[in-house]
């Protein structure tokens, strides 16, 4: 009896480690420390000169897109507008907005918007963090065009649109996609009839809370109002919450 309990006990174990690594960055589609992808792990393809090497930073799940010290803070505009504040070690100023501790190098790229049928909610170019998921997935950057190896020498010019045949590019038509970077309030919700007002307290949500506390940025839908990029609910697709019986689609949407 003892043995049989020690073995549900290691199964026990087992099934919890198993279950804390997939919800977790490590393990996920985002753990760019895979040494076998070149497109951003670039120890392999690194120049070997004494300038270069100090930047090799193979290996980390997070290099990628984030930077401790040398970062963009901030992100505005869009297309030929775009403008970055970027922080070079010292104290940063102004208020950061989209940019935590942002590392990749982000897309001058202006978009074509979805404009739906019947759309109440005003769409224009992509903001705040949804900018920064496209600085990777509208395919004109470079997936290893992060902290300073570009200008090291470093010229990988591997873009999402090959990855995986454009299994996870969406590209600079949003067309076909559901809407990012518009404002999601009562007034959306009131004028559309068919949404959730956001401010109200929901059991859809994954603290019982608001959809705007939980799921929006500013007040705005993102991206990561659907994805979480750190997988930390650890759903399909990196989704924010399993989508099984349309649950995350009906959060907000009343049908």
């Amino acid at each position: 009896m003892r043995y049989i309990k020690l073995v549900l006990l290691s199964a026990m174990v087992l099934g919890l480690t198993q279950t804390s690594k997939a919800q977790h960055i490590a393990g996920s589609k985002h753990d760019f420390s895979d040494a076998t992808n070149a497109s951003w792990n670039v120890g392999a393809n690194l120049p070997t000169s004494s300038t270069t090497t100090q930047y090799y930073i193979g290996g980390q799940i997070c290099a990628p897109c984030h930077a401790p010290h040398t970062y963009t803070y901030t992100v505005t505009g869009s297309g030929a507008s775009q403008t970055t504040t970027s922080v070079l070690g010292g104290a940063p100023t102004g208020t950061p907005s989209d940019a935590p501790l942002w590392s990749h190098t982000n897309s001058t790229a202006t978009y074509q918007p979805y404009t739906g049928y019947q759309m109440n909610a005003t769409v224009g170019q992509p903001n705040g963090t949804s900018k920064l998921c496209l600085s990777c997935h509208d395919g004109t950057v470079a997936l290893s065009y992060y902290r300073t190896l570009p200008s090291k020498g470093f010229t990988s010019t591997t873009t999402m649109a090959t990855i995986n045949n454009g299994a996870s590019n969406v590209g600079t038509d949003l067309r076909n996609d559901h809407p990012v970077s518009f404002t999601y309030d009562p007034a959306l919700a009131t004028a559309d009839g068919k949404l959730y007002d956001p401010t109200q307290a929901l059991t859809g949500t994954a603290t019982n809370g608001t959809i705007d506390a939980e799921l929006l940025e500013n007040h705005q839908v993102q991206c990561t109002s659907c994805h979480d990029p750190h997988n930390n609910s650890g759903a399909p697709h990196m989704l924010v919450k399993s989508n099984t019986g349309s649950a995350l689609c009906l959060t907000c949407h009343n049908k």
